[in-house]
């Protein structure tokens, strides 16, 4: 049986690869993937066969990847972060659950919104949420009807913006509902390319959200209540019900 490893890479750097992912991507003899991470990696990639394809041609990569597998051979999919979250890994999965031939191993990375948090303090220390606004997931009034919800519950919220054509619009909006019920002081943290060339944090408030100058994909965390601002960190909620 033909297996298909759904790696992810978290934000592409060695030293924060799992031992697992080095294992099966050294293992084998095929990689396919989008440019920007088949490019992080290329290094490691000496004398294997790789397929890389531009942005939004997740059907073409999969596609790519199921011709592979079924010719008999292992093949490694590439995703940033954990490729179960907002990567390649469910569309692997869906395209072969009726394939006894095929199995899909998926092997975790380091999520996008992990490497962040840990750049900026542990705003993640209590409950919190995860949103995407990338409408090509769902149109913007899932987005904003979930954004609602959200924010009447005093989760610190990760949002996933990805500098899409319409991106701006969506933000803005989001960022109206959650002043429509968090207080104008609410911390609010930006971190772009985390553990990468040029990464980038940024310290504000709700109120003042510079959302023109977000620019490039980012992640921003809106924080609960009770994350505090100290020491230029986030300090999320602390203490234990005993």
């Amino acid at each position: 049986m033909a297996k298909i490893y759904s790696i992810g890479i978290g934000p592409g750097i060695p030293e924060l690869f799992t031992q697992q992912s080095l294992q099966f991507l050294a293992q084998v003899d095929s990689v396919i993937g989008f440019h920007r991470p088949i490019q992080r990696i290329k290094s490691m990639l000496d004398g294997k066969e790789v397929y890389s394809s531009g942005p939004n041609q997740e059907n073409q990569i999969v596609e790519k990847a199921l011709e592979i597998a079924r010719s008999g051979k292992d093949v490694a999919v590439i995703s940033e972060g954990d490729s179960g979250i907002y990567g390649l890994g469910v569309l692997l999965q869906s395209n072969t659950l009726h394939d006894k031939n095929i199995e899909v191993v998926m092997i975790p990375g380091l999520p996008e919104f992990v490497c962040g948090s840990a750049l900026i303090g542990t705003p993640l220390a209590d409950d919190f949420c995860v949103i995407n606004l990338s409408t090509r997931l769902k149109p913007p009034e899932n987005l904003y009807f979930r954004a609602r919800l959200i924010a009447q519950t005093d989760l610190t919220t990760v949002i996933y913006y990805p500098a899409e054509k319409d991106s701006l619009a969506v933000i803005k909006r989001v960022i109206e509902i959650f002043s429509e019920f968090r207080p104008p002081d609410t911390n609010v943290a930006i971190v772009k390319k985390a553990f990468r060339n040029n990464q980038e944090t940024h310290f504000n408030k709700l109120e003042s959200i510079l959302i023109e100058e977000l620019g490039d994909p980012c992640v921003i965390f809106i924080c609960s209540e009770d994350c505090k601002f100290l020491k230029n960190k986030l300090l999320g909620k602390i203490g234990y019900l005993l």
